[in-house]
């Protein structure tokens, strides 16, 4: 099921819920991003969702996504981290992302069409959001601040304090 093995290591959970009140979610667009925010999760000792940009995996492919988290994880293995692949509403791209083991994906097609996705991705034990989950978007936020590490820390410390 392509690099992501261990359920562990990336924290995988199964459905917005639980996503949703294990971690806050950061929007990353490059390397850079995912590691400030898994920084900013370790000095707090907290879960984070990387969440890709909207459509990613559309423009940058599901292997981007598995490298950009792959390479990140390296620095910081013991922060729990649930990545989320948004495929937007490509079934083709979604299709690719659970067979190359993406653990969780957000998926927001026509409701005939996601249904099937979502028939599909409980089978291969993928998760799928229908709709993203709120974030703090680093693409955003790098045109307005000069300390990314210190937003993300803010962001999390929200819900480390909750």
């Amino acid at each position: 099921m392509g690099i992501f093995k261990s359920n562990e290591r990336y924290g995988h959970s199964h459905g917005w819920n639980e996503i949703a009140l294990n971690s806050k979610a950061i929007t990353v667009h490059s390397l850079e991003h995912a590691c400030i925010a898994l920084k900013a999760a370790y000095e707090l000792n907290v879960p984070v969702t990387l969440l890709s940009a909207p459509g990613a995996a559309g423009y940058a492919g599901v292997g981007w996504f598995r490298a950009l988290i792959d390479e990140a994880i390296t620095e910081y293995p013991d922060v729990k981290m649930t990545p989320i692949l948004d495929c937007s509403t490509a079934a083709g791209v979604a299709l690719t992302a659970i067979r190359e083991g993406m653990p969780t994906i957000c998926f927001s097609g026509r409701k005939t069409v996601k249904d099937k996705i979502m028939d599909i991705a409980f089978q291969a034990g993928v998760s799928v959001l229908t709709r993203r989950a709120q974030s703090l978007d680093l693409g955003d936020f790098e045109l307005v601040v000069t300390d990314l590490s210190e937003a993300c820390r803010d962001w999390l410390k929200s819900s480390a304090s909750s």
